[in-house]
């Protein structure tokens, strides 16, 4: 009975990530968007920003980035580092990231900025491992503690 449960939680746990990652699949993260830059309409900015300093040559009329918003934490204090922006695009997402690496570094109103994927707790952890693997055989004494307990 308790090895069914267990089996079945197994199930349910592995249903819920796939259905993150799903959810996140169109999602990409822009790091240290200052506050307060967007504006009132923070989708129209991001699309437009994209589009002229990002990837001018690579994205096309029909690139549309479907909504925007932050992480819902408290608005930063003076100084503190600002929030994540997750903006969902709806097409390009890989042109984007490249060529959002071919054009780094990025700026807005003087502050730099960069531009990843939206990766699930489970996703990210699992990049983490799979470079750590890479990079050889320690990087650092307390690394998988970070990596499993974060």
């Amino acid at each position: 009975m308790i090895a069914q449960l267990r089996k079945q939680v197994e199930q349910l746990q592995d249903r819920a990530e796939d259905t993150e990652g799903r959810a996140r699949r169109n999602n990409i993260c822009i790091f240290g968007m200052p506050e307060g830059t967007k504006g009132t309409q923070p989708t129209q900015f991001i699309e437009t920003w994209l589009q002229l300093q990002v990837a001018p040559d690579v994205l096309s009329a029909i690139f549309t980035v479907d909504r925007a918003h932050q992480v819902p934490t408290r608005k930063p204090v003076t100084g503190a580092p600002p929030r994540l922006s997750l903006p969902k695009i709806l097409n390009f997402r890989d042109m984007l990231i490249r060529a959002a690496c071919e054009h780094a570094p990025l700026t807005v109103d003087g502050a730099r900025m960069s531009i990843s994927l939206d990766y699930s707790v489970a996703g990210q952890r699992l990049t983490v491992w799979r470079r750590r693997c890479s990079a050889g055989p320690c990087i650092g004494k307390y690394w998988l503690l970070f990596c499993f307990y974060h």
